[in-house]
């Protein structure tokens, strides 16, 4: 505690990642009580807030707190780090270009900071998924890697490329990469207050339950805990067909919007939030949104070419119209039935997604907020789900 309506939070419990996005004014819950704060400064998982109004009783030291409002800059970037293998001048040059591109906001030399993105020469940095052996018949052209080392797809270039050339190459990857930034800031499973639970399942040769998640506040609303995780990376056969079921345990309806990378690195979204046919997007009370529908022709959706697929279910009290007005913009993908459709520019896609959000947000946050984003977990529920396809 500190002195007059001062409070030290300790967020042990916080995504380290998304707290280090977020923006002061977040908010945390005194659990036990209606009593909320706003952080006024933080050092690493520690913050000072101040208590909004009169706590009803004095708050004491060990109380637990709950995320409450997530807040962040609106003019969020990309930072990208230069490998310190790359010649002076290619630094010099790479951060010159990558100056002028609006979805990046920062460029430093690997290992100064926390980033999102590296970029390097094909070779120089050892990517997870691809043996040593192989990485000396590879070009050594300039790609993007995730700050862990993995190549992101369809990035290399040829040994001959100018690194900003390269650069402009990257911008409409970086755009993409940026949108994907957004959804997973927005996964919030462990502080959501929408009772949902997310299932997939493989179609062929017989239903199979592969894996389920949940919001915590859905478990508040079933006697059964047990839920079925995969043990790491869940793993899915080339071709595989696969059924997605979103769950709605609480009493209103919930709008339901699908977006994410596939194994391609392209920014996808569920072609049905796009259809005039409620039972497309709202969840029902008490009710299981299955995709494919069942009235559809398809028995299942298929998991198409390897690599890693990231998708978030995103769930809100209220509609998404600036986002399905975005959606219907879109050239709708060929056939019939639920498919997933590749987004032309997912930015703004998620742009609109996060105004959606931010409105959903309002009646209950009600704070002046041109320069940012607010976010109310009463509001909204984002959960991912992550699959590889081998």
């Amino acid at each position: 505690m500190g002195d007059g309506n001062e409070v030290q939070l300790k967020l042990g419990g916080m995504n380290p990642w998304i707290w280090n996005h977020s923006q002061g004014r977040s908010q945390f819950r005194v659990m036990g009580t209606n009593q909320v704060v706003e952080v006024r400064s933080r050092s690493g998982l520690t913050a000072k807030a101040v208590t909004l109004g009169e706590p009803a009783s004095p708050l004491k030291p060990g109380q637990g707190v709950e995320e409450w409002l997530r807040v962040f800059p609106r003019n969020m970037g990309l930072t990208i780090a230069l490998d310190p293998q790359l010649q002076r001048i290619e630094r010099v040059d790479a951060t010159s270009a990558l100056a002028n591109i609006p979805s990046v906001s920062n460029v430093v030399l690997a290992g100064e900071q926390a980033t999102d993105y590296l970029l390097s020469r094909t070779g120089s940095i050892v990517p997870v998924a691809i043996a040593t052996t192989q990485q000396q018949e590879l070009p050594q052209g300039y790609e993007l890697f995730s700050a862990g080392g993995v190549p992101v797809p369809n990035t290399v270039g040829s040994s001959e490329e100018a690194v900003k050339l390269a650069v402009n190459r990257f911008v409409p990857t970086l755009t993409t990469l940026l949108a994907a930034k957004w959804w997973q800031l927005l996964s919030n499973s462990e502080s959501s207050q929408l009772p949902i639970q997310v299932s997939l399942s493989r179609m062929q040769p017989q239903p199979t339950l592969l894996a389920q998640y949940r919001t915590r506040r859905a478990q508040t609303f079933t006697a059964t805990s047990q839920i079925i995780t995969a043990p790491g990376l869940l793993s899915l056969p080339l071709g595989t067909m696969v059924q997605y079921q979103v769950e709605n345990w609480g009493d209103d309806p919930l709008h339901m919007l699908v977006v994410g990378l596939d194994s391609r690195s392209r920014a996808i979204a569920l072609y049905p939030a796009v259809t005039g046919d409620r039972a497309h997007w709202v969840i029902e009370p008490q009710t299981v949104l299955t995709l494919p529908a069942p009235t559809s022709s398809l028995t299942g959706i298929m998991a198409g070419s390897p690599g890693l697929n990231r998708l978030y279910i995103i769930c809100s009290r209220a509609p998404f119209p600036a986002t399905r007005k975005h959606l219907a913009q879109q050239p709708q993908p060929k056939g019939e039935g639920d498919r997933f459709m590749e987004l032309a520019n997912p930015l703004r896609l998620t742009q609109a997604l996060l105004q959606d959000l931010h409105a959903a947000s309002q009646p209950i946050a009600k704070g002046d907020s041109g320069d940012h984003y607010e976010f109310h977990v009463a509001a909204w529920a984002a959960i991912p789900l992550i699959y590889a396809v081998a």
